[in-house]
């Protein structure tokens, strides 16, 4: 995968390709759109590209570290679901405690937030004590549809992309 197999998401595309070359990465990124647009494989793809070990851009694939991610099971690149109505605090919480321990391999980890906009008011506000002061081996990624579902505080503090 590369990011080049994103199709007619040339904006967003281009966006994260600069931020990875120039050590630019933001701690925080919402990727909004609706379903079936691209947004987890974008949010894989940068995850991949952090902790690839070739050192470039587009993740190469072939090291451990991509092969892992890409079969999901990376230790750094934390997926984040829920088939229930609501992501509720406790989620959260343990997602927080999580994120204070370091990284398994390279400087990173990563914490793929699907449907995010499933938060309840206490899960985003709890969510949000850590964008404000978020540990600096930490990148979140937050999916959802829209930014409109989310509390504009946390808007504020994550790079939006929107995927359409």
């Amino acid at each position: 995968m590369r990011f080049d197999d994103i199709v007619g998401q040339h904006s967003v595309v281009k966006n994260l390709k600069n931020s990875i070359a120039n050590g630019r990465v933001a701690h925080a990124y919402m990727f909004c759109g609706p379903d079936g647009v691209g947004k987890s494989v974008a949010a894989l793809l940068l995850a991949m590209s952090v902790n690839c070990r070739s050192g470039v851009v587009d993740p190469c694939g072939i090291c451990p570290s991509c092969i892992r991610a890409r079969d999901g099971n990376h230790p750094d690149i934390i997926s984040v679901r829920t088939s229930k109505a609501i992501i509720h605090v406790d989620q959260m919480r343990e997602l927080q405690c999580d994120m204070q321990k370091k990284p398994y391999e390279r400087g990173t980890k990563e914490y793929i937030i699907y449907q995010s906009e499933k938060m309840n008011d206490e899960a985003q506000n709890c969510l949000l004590k850590t964008l404000e002061e978020p540990p600096k081996h930490v990148i979140i990624i937050l999916l959802c549809q829209s930014s409109y579902s989310m509390l504009q505080t946390i808007v504020s503090r994550c790079r939006v992309l929107r995927i359409i």
